[in-house]
């Protein structure tokens, strides 16, 4: 699992950029705050918006729609690069 952490953690939250949940095949972006939060299900992204509350247990989701972006999927394709942009009018996971 790849991750980033507020400097105040678990209040200042945390992005998981690369995760996985049981058995899935495809990776799981989420964010968890600690103070309530919401994913407006932007039509910008590529995934499929899951969880919508960021402050509630699995925190908010975005599920990668490729089968290539998480385990064999992942590696049989030669892996990759994941990035997360932090900017003023929100996070952009890529």
């Amino acid at each position: 699992m790849t991750y980033a952490l507020g400097p105040n953690w678990p209040e200042d939250g945390e992005i998981d950029i690369i995760e996985n949940i049981n058995l899935n095949t495809n990776n799981l972006m989420t964010i968890h705050t600690a103070q309530e939060c919401y994913h407006s299900g932007n039509t910008d992204q590529l995934g499929t918006t899951g969880k919508t509350n960021c402050s509630q247990g699995s925190g908010c989701t975005v599920e990668e729609t490729s089968l290539n972006s998480y385990s064999v999927g992942f590696v049989d394709t030669g892996g990759g690069v994941f990035a997360t942009q932090f900017d003023v009018s929100g996070i952009l996971c890529v």
